[in-house]
């Protein structure tokens, strides 16, 4: 009789995709794809404790509202960040703003 060989398989983890889905809502941190432009298809944008021009709650603003209305406040304020991927974007924005990121 075949004695079959016993592998140590470590328990599954939460699925990359979750992890960053967890982040992103620890961290307030939005994510968008485009298609117009090849280097930096990705942008991540942390949201602002409050907004940026000091006019009203920041709470609920969709991510082309603050693009629209803070776009270079955002950018020189380091809020933003590019990449090839999302994962690459957070990282870029992680990096900017100095935030821990391990994944």
């Amino acid at each position: 009789m075949k004695q079959g060989i016993l592998l140590d398989v470590p328990p599954m983890g939460a699925s990359k995709a979750s992890q960053i889905t967890a982040f992103k809502k620890e961290h307030r941190i939005l994510t968008h794809r485009s298609n117009a432009c090849h280097e930096c298809r990705w942008m991540a944008v942390k949201v602002p404790p409050r907004r940026l021009d000091n006019n009203g709650p920041i709470e609920g603003m969709s991510l082309f509202d603050m693009a629209a209305n803070f776009c270079r406040l955002l950018d020189e304020g380091g809020w933003t960040g590019y990449g090839t991927g999302e994962l690459s974007a957070i990282r870029d924005l992680c990096k900017t703003r100095g935030i821990p990121c391990e994944l």
